[in-house]
């Protein structure tokens, strides 16, 4: 079985069968990867402020704006690239930045200045890396990305 047709049959997000009443692709496809490299690299940006959103919204607020970016970068990615198979958490992972932003701006004051501003760097140049290699590395999903992102700005 080709690497396509195993990450379908595991639940990768696909337009025609997503939109064919298996929605639940939207979810499970955020727990699958196309490789080792692609799983580290979500897990590393994860990392950088996974435990400061879960610590700012708490575990359930943080697993809900999670889940809800993936599911809504998942959906992204199937209207607008309706015939690509695709998976991974960055969807989800771009929400997580979302949330961070969207809650920080909205409670700047609880922040220390120097805490802030050592984030809003890193988030940015997260986001600018991730533009940059999304328009010059065939294969990543901008979709995906732009959802989750939103998503996560309106959890936060």
């Amino acid at each position: 079985m080709s690497g396509l047709l195993t990450m379908l049959a595991w639940g990768a997000n696909y337009g025609p069968k997503t939109s064919q009443g298996e929605w639940w692709r939207l979810i499970t496809s955020l727990f699958l990867h196309f490789g080792v490299m692609h799983l580290m690299f979500n897990m590393l940006a994860l990392r950088s402020v996974g435990r400061m959103v879960e610590r700012l919204l708490g575990g359930t607020g943080f697993a809900m704006g999670y889940l809800a970016s993936g599911f809504f970068g998942s959906l992204a990615s199937a209207a607008w690239h309706e015939d690509v198979v695709s998976a991974g958490a960055s969807g989800a992972v771009f929400g997580v930045f979302g949330m961070l932003l969207a809650f920080v701006a909205g409670r700047h004051e609880v922040f220390p200045a120097e805490l802030l501003k050592a984030h809003r760097s890193s988030v940015i140049m997260f986001l600018v890396l991730n533009l940059f290699l999304g328009s010059q590395i065939p294969g990543i999903d901008q979709a995906a990305h732009a959802g989750g992102f939103v998503a996560g700005m309106v959890c936060g």
